[in-house]
């Protein structure tokens, strides 16, 4: 008897409803955009103090006040859907953070404005995905978002590019500290 309760047990499993599915992947979806939210806020507020380019301290400028509003309507979201956030970063996000954080001049210049394309790229292709998922009771948040991270990797493209071609020129800061990377 024992076997045939767990042959069912077991045997439903496979057919759990898609709407349950659909949930848990809008809930890994909103921790990953949470995570990621919280790092480019905290990134953009280390570029205020780091960056030696002025066109770098205006990205992460954006990037706090864009993504603050962006975690806010997240936050609203995933509890209107009792989806619990993380309060922190995941691993990989902080670990990024404290990288980033160490950096001061054109070498943050350079690094931060490396991790933005990549993230953005990989933040642009995720919220198109959910934005496309019908199923999704992310949808409309994804739809929304996408736009706005769309917007922010072409500046980061932009901004990379000029790094890269220009060197840091008229835009940079001197910084007075002994030891800085800063021109």
């Amino acid at each position: 008897m024992r076997r045939i309760t767990i042959w069912i047990a077991l045997g439903g499993l496979w057919m759990i409803p898609p709407a349950h599915a659909d949930e848990r992947q809008a809930a890994d979806f909103a921790r990953k955009a949470a995570s990621g939210g919280r790092m480019e806020v905290r990134l953009g507020e280390v570029a205020k103090t780091n960056a030696a380019s002025e066109d770098v301290r205006a990205f992460g400028l954006r990037m706090v006040t864009d993504h603050s509003k962006a975690n806010r309507e997240l936050e609203a979201e995933a509890q209107r859907l009792g989806i619990a956030l993380p309060s922190e970063m995941s691993k990989d996000d902080a670990e990024r953070v404290a990288k980033l954080e160490k950096l001061h001049g054109t070498a943050f210049d350079r690094s931060y404005m490396d991790a933005m394309v990549k993230d953005h790229e990989e933040d642009v292709k995720a919220f198109r995905a959910e934005a496309k998922d019908t199923d999704s009771p992310l949808q409309a948040f994804a739809e929304k978002t996408t736009p706005t991270l769309e917007s922010h990797l072409e500046q980061a493209r932009r901004v990379k590019a000029a790094l890269g071609a220009e060197g840091i020129g008229s835009t940079a800061r001197r910084d007075p500290r002994p030891g800085s990377t800063r021109p």
